[in-house]
């Protein structure tokens, strides 16, 4: 088996586990990492905050569950596309499809089904966390393939200078070496190479423990930690980049 193949089987399985020994909701968001409501809410602020505009065209690669998608409401954006290898995960999805110009799509490899350069914005949230960065490369071509000239494509990541997701990696070995999921740390440096070799610069990077997003709304994550709206900023855990399509 390929080690490509090995990895996406392991996450398959662990999809369809957490779906099938949890209720529907709660299966839905262990899936994807939990705090369901809380964190597709704060993905939706931090797409905003960087551009993204009711005309627009989104394209949600690794939508899971539908942790973005159900935080989207029909003004928000005009057309939307999530991708996931899971169809099970897809089918929980399609609750929250809200317009007739929204869609989903089920790929099997490193693939953004979409004609060239008509996106306005690409996000992979909680998605380079869990491939090879071969395939992660993949995607960063594919996200500029599908971009307009400066469109925008907003990458969430672990790294090891985010001192306090060390336990992540930590715990993450048994898993990896038992034939689970995949937790992958990835350098800066590697980032930026891989936007170099695809068309794509960047704009910026943002630490994982700083708090960026503005937020209208008290939000609550599965630990019991809450953050006042009176706060107007959020934490997303993982590091943030943030490239553009070369015009």
């Amino acid at each position: 088996m390929r080690w490509i193949d090995h990895f996406k089987d392991a996450y398959l399985r662990s999809s369809k586990r957490h779906l099938e020994q949890n209720s529907s909701v709660l299966g839905a968001s262990v899936a994807v990492g939990g705090s369901f409501d809380a964190i597709g809410y704060l993905e939706n602020r931090l797409l905003k905050q960087h551009g993204l505009a009711p005309e627009h065209c989104l394209v949600d690669v690794g939508c899971g569950s539908g942790r973005l998608l159900s935080q989207l409401t029909p003004d928000d954006v005009r057309q939307y596309l999530g991708t996931d290898i899971s169809a099970e995960l897809l089918d929980h999805c399609r609750q929250f499809l809200k317009k007739d110009s929204w869609m989903l799509r089920q790929v099997e490899n490193c693939e953004i089904p979409l004609d060239d350069g008509t996106a306005d914005m690409v996000c992979m949230f909680s998605v380079i966390t869990h491939l090879l960065h071969q395939q992660s490369y993949l995607y960063f071509k594919e996200a500029a393939r599908v971009l307009k000239p400066g469109g925008k494509l907003i990458v969430s990541f672990l790294e090891f200078r985010h001192q306090g997701l060390w336990p992540i990696f930590d715990a993450s070995v048994d898993s990896v070496v038992a034939g689970g999921p995949l937790d992958t740390f990835v350098d800066r440096d590697g980032l930026k190479l891989w936007a170099h070799h695809s068309s794509l610069e960047l704009c910026t990077f943002i630490d994982g423990d700083t708090s960026h997003i503005p937020i209208d709304r008290e939000i609550e994550f599965d630990n019991g930690i809450k953050v006042s709206s009176m706060a107007r900023l959020g934490p997303t855990g993982q590091s943030i980049a943030i490239f553009k399509r070369r015009i």
